[in-house]
C-alpha cells in the first residue's frame, strides 16, 4: 500500500523526520572527524550557559559536534573526539549539513544560537 505525506498522520511524519537524523559512530570508533566545509555557533542555553559547537560536512554526512571543551589551530575537542576543520568556512557547506544544524537545533528546543564562524578561520 501507498501513502502520499498528506495523508499520514502528524505522529507519523513527527516519527519519520527524528529518523532522518542519528547519532555519528562513538569517539572511541571515531576519534577524529575531519569537517570539510563548516561553520561554528555559539549556542546560548536557557540556564545561562553558553557552548561552541561545529556545524558541517564529513564527506559522508552533515555533523553537528557537541560542545567544543578546547580549540587550537583549526582542531577543537569535544567530550568524546577532536574534530578538525579543513577547506572553506562559511557558506560553501552541503544543503545535508545545514539541514542536521537546523534540526539540531529544533530538536534542542530552539536556543539562541549566533554564527562566529569568522573567529575561527
Amino acid at each position: 500500500m501507498t501513502y502520499s505525506l498528506n495523508e499520514l498522520s502528524p505522529d507519523v511524519l513527527k516519527s519519520m523526520e527524528l529518523a532522518s537524523v542519528w547519532h555519528p559512530p562513538t569517539g572511541n570508533d571515531e576519534p577524529v572527524t575531519v569537517l570539510l566545509s563548516w561553520r561554528v555557533y555559539e549556542v546560548d542555553w536557557p540556564e545561562g550557559t553558553t557552548t561552541v559547537h561545529f556545524a558541517g560536512d564529513t564527506g559522508r554526512e552533515g555533523r553537528v559536534c557537541s560542545a567544543v571543551l578546547k580549540y587550537a589551530d583549526r582542531k577543537g575537542t569535544t567530550r568524546s573526539r577532536v574534530y578538525h576543520l579543513k577547506g572553506d568556512p562559511g557558506f560553501s557547506w552541503s544543503s545535508d549539513a545545514a539541514y542536521v544544524w537546523n534540526r539540531w537545533v529544533d530538536l534542542n528546543g530552539n536556543p539562541t544560537v549566533r554564527e562566529v564562524t569568522d573567529r575561527y578561520k
